[in-house]
């Protein structure tokens, strides 16, 4: 037992932050740096890795970041996201002077790996449902960062035969159809 504490002694100490004005700092710098919304559920799962930040220390930061102007807040039924507001773009300089670099840089590539792997992972869904009279098949493309679809489709066939062609040609090419009717719409 001796050799066990003689062993965490010579870990480093965890770096961690735990005031409020800290920790929205650096969650300005991550929607700053990743240039994109993060929902609350990301933020937990960024800041919280390796204990850098404490759940309850970043709940009561993110309680109240939009009304000093630092943060834009939607509230969803699935929990709130949160993107960079022109306050809290302004005061991302000061992360240097206040957050450690090891937390940010923790947290930067904590972030960047969470969203390579929504990005890896399957982006569409299909599937035949069966009708009263006939089949659809249901396609939808999930947004990778919000909770909520960019499209959802239906093609109607009157056999199942038809219904498992049509799912195996979206299966075959999904972003060709996704970004085909995407082109259709902004054009």
């Amino acid at each position: 037992m001796a050799r066990n504490r003689k062993d965490r002694s010579n870990e480093p100490p965890k770096i961690k932050i735990d005031d409020a004005y800290k920790i929205r700092i650096l969650i300005c710098f991550l929607l700053h740096n990743i240039g994109a919304p993060l929902t609350d559920k990301q933020l937990i799962e960024i800041t919280t890795e390796d204990e850098m930040v404490n759940y309850f220390d970043l709940m009561n930061a993110l309680d109240g970041i939009d009304k000093n102007g630092l943060c834009n807040v939607v509230e969803q039924k699935g929990g709130n996201t949160y993107s960079i507001a022109e306050n809290g773009s302004k005061i991302v300089g000061e992360v240097e002077a206040l957050v450690p670099f090891t937390i940010r840089e923790k947290c930067l590539k904590s972030a960047y790996r969470m969203m390579e792997r929504a990005k890896n992972k399957k982006p569409y869904k299909s599937r035949v449902l069966t009708l009263e009279k006939g089949f659809y098949v249901r396609f939808s493309y999930p947004d990778p960062i919000e909770e909520h679809n960019l499209i959802e489709l239906h093609f109607y066939a009157d056999d199942y035969e038809k219904a498992l062609q049509i799912k195996e040609k979206i299966d075959s090419n999904p972003k060709l159809l996704f970004k085909s009717i995407k082109n259709i719409i902004e054009d």
